[in-house]
């Protein structure tokens, strides 16, 4: 396990033992996964979850009780990940950008809508 203190954010991005996160590929041990607070930290991750929720037709403690644990996942298992090998996200934090985006499309917010309303 990595100590918290080795995981920086500095200017919008990410450093390991102090260097950018994506030149620390090289260590032996592999690229440590980030901790899901620093994450959240990330300017561009916190206006896509604010879009979000400021979309999302419930309540507050709803929102964090029914979707915030979702994100958490989503956060923790793919903020390493690229969407793609060379296209658009295809740095790291990619995929997890991209399915944040994704959620906030006015698309899928509407089928969450519609869901919620008449589940009940």
């Amino acid at each position: 396990m990595f100590k918290k203190s080795t995981f920086k954010l500095k200017k919008g991005q990410f450093y390991y033992r102090g260097q950018l996160y994506l030149l620390a590929a090289d260590l032996p041990e592999g690229i440590p996964a980030f901790p899901a607070e620093l994450i959240f930290q990330h300017e561009r991750i916190k206006k896509k979850i604010i879009l979000i929720r400021g979309m999302y037709p419930l309540q507050a403690p709803d929102f964090n009780s029914l979707i915030m644990p979702i994100i958490r996942a989503v956060v923790r298992h793919m903020h390493i990940l690229p969407a793609t090998e060379s296209h658009h996200h295809a740095e790291g934090m990619g995929l997890l950008t991209h399915s944040l985006e994704v959620a906030s499309s006015p698309v899928n917010l509407e089928l969450c809508w519609i869901y919620t309303r008449f589940r009940s």
